[in-house]
């Protein structure tokens, strides 16, 4: 998740070997789940072209040798990568099937992240109603789970329905529900930009001390961020280290040979 994160091209990278370390090993399924991670991460460098062939090539495999975690995952991965470049009806499909297989399949996941982006296209397309529906259906199922990270993202999804429907007050309650989970959580980025959201909403209702309030707590939060990054570089840094171990070995090695 850290590469994720901060460097989608690095997890393009590590996904790269981990599917060769696969293929070498016989873990034919292993291997089509890494390139569809790395299709992920192409997704988030811009790689669009290059991410469809990846994802729908681990999603196609995942349906020939019924993995149903896999095909629950990779649908609504491309559901929601067509989303957000507005191929709405592309992505419906989608999400359809990462629900329907989640239904079928006893002990499959929850398709959350298929639920939330039908909860996107349903707003994006005006169906208000529908998508309201769908959020009080995925909030039950996390509350009845104690799936609070569900729960924030379901809110912060609310919010942005009412924001468009046009009803700031309400937007403002479930922006502020999303918050306090996301604080809870520690979900440092969640609640830097729902506190954005928040802040706007606040703003344009006229309450600009509490706006301003909102501001000074999402820049709190964002100070956070950068011991995740401190982390990734002494990770980073730990890896070098160790790859110059590796090759001063390897010399020793071959200088201990030549002398022979």
């Amino acid at each position: 998740m850290l590469e994720v994160n901060y460097d989608a091209a690095m997890t393009s990278a590590t996904y790269s070997e981990i599917e060769k370390m696969a293929l070498r090993r016989g873990h034919f399924l292993t291997a089509a789940r890494a390139r569809g991670e790395q299709g992920i991460a192409d997704f988030l460098t811009g790689n669009i072209a290059t991410a469809k062939k990846k994802v729908v090539y681990a999603w196609t495999v995942s349906k020939l040798f019924r993995d149903r975690a896999a095909q629950i995952r990779y649908a609504s991965m491309y559901a929601e990568g067509l989303a957000q470049i507005g191929r709405y009806q592309e992505a419906q499909k989608a999400v359809e099937e990462a629900i329907r297989t989640a239904h079928d399949t006893p002990n499959a996941p929850y398709a959350s992240m298929a639920e939330s982006t039908k909860v996107e296209i349903l707003t994006q397309t005006g169906q208000y109603v529908e998508a309201f529906k769908t959020l009080d259906e995925s909030e039950a199922w996390a509350s009845s789970h104690h799936l609070e990270g569900h729960l924030c993202a379901a809110e912060i999804n609310r919010g942005d329905l009412w924001n468009r429907a046009g009803k700031t007050d309400l937007a403002i309650v479930s922006y502020r529900r999303a918050l306090e989970y996301a604080d809870h959580l520690s979900f440092w980025r969640g609640f830097t930009s729902t506190g954005g959201s928040l802040a706007k909403a606040l703003a344009s209702e006229g309450h600009l001390d509490e706006a301003l309030q909102i501001i000074d707590r999402a820049l709190n939060a964002n100070t956070h961020i950068p011991d995740e990054l401190l982390f990734r570089a002494t990770l980073l840094l730990k890896q070098r280290s160790s790859d110059r171990w590796a090759v001063s070995q390897s010399r020793m090695t071959t200088t201990s040979e030549a002398r022979r």
